[in-house]
């Protein structure tokens, strides 16, 4: 991405235009000129990156696991899991439907299997949501990747601002920031200012200066989770990063 962004691909064009209604106004509109487009590796580059997160987790019960149980036979390990449930009932589950409480107790030392416990986003000390707990999302994130629901968008308008430090002979009256992807030739925003005394009737003539400043981010949408606009792609990965890191940590030191 870093990358991408020094080929300074993404730049704008300004439309300017008499108000609709107002005589007195004037409508700047900016318009994204993308060159060359997000390449398309990037979605599979996300999804390769939260499975690995999703695996780092797996691993790590393996691992102790392999420790405690010597006979454990290849099929057995394969269908071993880091559980990551929303719903405390699930843990220990029924007789018939057993949870990872009762699968893991005979495979798990009981300290690691406590530690795995208060990981999960169940847990009441986890503040927020259990939706939005990390490992919660995550687990989300992967199951939308494998029906390919998860996608990286070309970028989102997230900030626009002016330069009101100097002294102006244009008016600005209202600042609109564009909604959506952004794409090549999308609305990135729209700005009225009042019509200049010096520019007559040549709306054409009228720019701000120092021009306005666009600020836009690779974004993902994500359904049930961050849709329109979504989210910022590296905000989400260090999110994620640093939910799993914290789980491992605590495994770790219970001795897993």
């Amino acid at each position: 991405m870093d990358e991408y962004r020094k080929l300074d691909a993404i730049n704008f064009r300004q439309k300017t235009s008499p108000h609709l209604f107002d005589p007195s106004k004037i409508v700047l509109r900016f318009y994204a000129e993308i060159d060359p487009e997000m390449p398309d590796w990037w979605g599979l580059a996300v999804g390769d990156a939260l499975g690995s997160l999703r695996a780092a987790l797996d691993h790590a019960l393996v691992g102790h696991v392999r420790t405690q149980v010597p006979t454990l036979t290849e099929a057995q390990e394969k269908r071993l899991q880091f559980p990551i449930l929303d719903d405390e009932a699930k843990w220990m589950g029924t007789s018939k439907e057993p949870g990872p409480g009762r699968k893991l107790r005979d495979k798990c030392d009981p300290t690691v299997l406590k530690a795995i416990q208060d990981c999960q986003p169940f847990v009441p000390a986890w503040s927020e949501s259990p939706e939005e707990h990390p490992l919660m999302v995550l687990n989300k994130m992967v199951n939308n990747d494998k029906h390919r629901e998860s996608t990286v968008v070309a970028y989102a308008s997230h900030q626009l601002t002016v330069d009101t430090s100097r002294p102006s002979a244009i008016e600005i009256l209202e600042l609109i920031q564009g909604e959506g992807e952004l794409v090549h030739d999308a609305l990135a925003a729209t700005i009225v200012v009042r019509q200049p005394r010096a520019a007559g009737r040549r709306t054409r003539a009228v720019a701000l200066d120092p021009a306005p400043e666009l600020g836009f981010v690779e974004t993902l949408r994500i359904p049930g989770i961050a849709d329109d606009p979504g989210v910022g792609v590296m905000t989400m990965l260090e999110f994620l990063i640093s939910g799993v890191q914290t789980t491992l940590d605590e495994l770790k030191a219970a001795g897993a």
